[in-house]
């Protein structure tokens, strides 16, 4: 059962599009505002909470704390995790970034798992 708790989200964001499929997703930051995340591997800045469903609308994103992510494949509880093409987590390997740890395992693709964000390390 994913869960959350005490999270920190950068105030004044928006959507840079429709993002109402995009829940529980990494996603990074541009000059449009929100958008999931399409570097596997690569920094992101945040998970999407909420579900705007237009460009310019509010985007809550949570850059710290114990926050709910959509999973893409089977994760281990304690895995440095980092974020798919497709903003979802899977387990971090040699030289990728390191989007946070998983705080529960997920069995399949489209798990939600409690995951420790922490957007500023490399995987060893």
């Amino acid at each position: 059962m994913a869960y959350e708790g005490n999270i920190r989200t950068v105030p004044g964001i928006v959507a840079s599009g429709d993002l109402s499929a995009a829940q529980y997703l990494f996603v990074v930051l541009g000059s449009s505002g929100a958008a999931v995340n399409t570097s596997a591997g690569g920094i992101v800045d945040g998970v999407l909470q909420d579900k705007p469903s237009a460009a310019g609308y509010a985007a809550t994103v949570a850059c710290s704390g114990v926050s709910k992510v959509k999973a893409s494949t089977t994760i281990n509880k304690g895995a440095l995790v980092t974020s798919t093409n497709a903003g979802k987590a899977v387990t971090a390997t040699t030289g990728q970034t390191v989007a946070g740890r998983a705080l529960e395992a997920a069995g399949a693709d489209g798990d939600l798992i409690a995951v420790l964000l922490d957007t500023s390390g490399v995987a060893p």
